[in-house]
Formats: structure tokens, C-alpha cells, sequence
């Protein structure tokens, strides 16, 4: 993708924030908005109980046949009722955080385009994929500017909500066809990949943010889709 205006608007607004270079934000962050990089302790129970004496649990069954499924000797792992395949989805790494090209609109949050139509449209993966590589950026620098910029897109994703039952619901609103893998979602879709992302970025988001009510709120009603 080239290189996009709303990602140089952003930068490049009075008070902008380069990821490059140049001004930075005066606030150093606060240490309630930097989680801990240390080991976690060893959890005990009582009696001194340690996590090695824990017993580990049984294996779930395989509902298809009540019995556990055999190790697939090509892949490594256990699989049931599906074949891996390989495909080419429109997800963001978190190695490409980082990477000029990405178009960030005039609140530091994701803008995913169409590859197809170069449409700009609510993609909740991608968005939050680029919130937990922002997050990680955070950790690793220090640096306040990233953890907002995971803040302005989970944002954007939590804004794009739907609400079902006291859950929430984050819909894909085009259309995604393989022809190759035989499938075509129509939209609405939803991903379950992207409510788990959304927890655990909202889940992030109420530690960092722990004034802001709205992020555990947030994280509860994803838990409950």
C-alpha cells in the first residue's frame, strides 16, 4: 500500500505525533499505564501449594466420536472435524507496526482498505491487531504515544459495536469471498477471532486506562458474546 494522506495528516498536525522522528509528547507516561515486564510469581494455594503440583487436566473428548482425536503425524497436533489450509487474510503482524505505509486517520486510529476498491471499511481484526502491536510498542519503549494510538483504535473498533444481549458484537460489513477455498461471507459476518482480540485489547486498555469505565465494561460484554 502506498503511502497514505491520513497517515501524514496525523503526523503532521500542529502537535502531531511522528512515529519517526521529530516532536514527542512532554508527559512521560504513568506507571499504572505501563503494565510490568517482570516474571509473574508462581502462583500457591494453600498449604504452600506451587504450580508444578497442580494436576494437570484431563484431556477434553472429541464430541464426534467420545474419544480423544489422534496426533496428525504431517501437523504436530490434534485436529477434528477440519482441515487446515493455508490462505492470504487481510491481518496486520505485529513486526508491521511500525511500518511507514500504514494509514492512520485524524485520531491516530487504523484505516483498513479494500485491496480490491481501495474502499475504507471497519475491519475489527486488523484494527486490533494493530492495537496489540501498538500495546507491545509500549512496553518495549516506554514511549506514551503508542499506547495511545492502541487506545485510538480500540476505539474505532468498540464504536463499531453491536449489542446482543448485554454482548458485544463486532460485524463485518462487506463481503468476503475465496473462490479457491470455497467460501463467500456475506455481511453481516462476525469473527472469532476478533472478539477474542477485542477482549484481550479492552482487557489491556482497563489496565492502562483504569479512570476510563468504558474499557472494563467493554472487555466484560466481549467476554460475554
Amino acid at each position: 500500500m502506498a503511502a497514505c494522506a491520513g497517515f501524514g495528516y496525523w503526523v503532521g498536525k500542529p502537535g502531531g505525533l511522528d512515529l519517526f522522528g521529530g516532536p514527542r509528547p512532554t508527559a512521560e507516561p504513568s506507571p499504572s499505564a505501563s503494565p510490568s515486564l517482570a516474571a509473574p510469581a508462581e502462583p500457591s494455594g494453600e498449604g504452600g501449594q506451587t504450580a508444578s503440583d497442580t494436576p494437570t487436566p484431563a484431556p477434553l473428548p472429541n464430541p464426534d466420536t467420545g474419544a480423544e482425536p489422534a496426533i496428525d503425524p504431517e501437523l504436530g497436533y490434534r485436529v477434528s472435524g477440519h482441515t487446515p489450509q493455508a490462505i492470504d487474510p487481510p491481518f496486520i503482524t505485529r513486526d508491521e507496526v511500525t511500518d511507514r505505509t500504514l494509514e492512520l486517520d485524524a485520531n491516530g486510529a487504523l484505516v483498513y482498505r479494500l485491496p480490491e476498491t481501495d474502499e475504507a471499511v471497519y475491519q475489527p481484526v486488523t484494527t486490533l491487531q494493530w492495537a496489540i502491536g501498538a500495546h507491545t510498542q509500549h512496553w518495549l519503549t516506554g514511549d506514551r504515544l503508542w499506547l495511545d494510538l492502541a487506545r485510538a483504535s480500540a476505539l474505532k473498533v468498540l464504536d463499531g459495536k453491536v449489542e446482543s444481549d448485554g454482548a458485544y458484537y463486532f460485524p463485518y460489513l462487506y463481503e468476503w469471498a475465496n473462490v479457491e477455498f470455497d467460501f463467500d461471507l456475506q455481511p453481516p459476518w462476525y469473527s472469532g477471532m476478533a472478539q477474542g482480540e477485542a477482549l484481550s485489547v479492552f482487557t489491556q486498555m482497563a489496565r492502562a486506562f483504569p479512570d476510563e469505565a468504558l474499557w472494563a465494561e467493554a472487555a466484560s460484554a466481549a467476554f460475554e458474546s
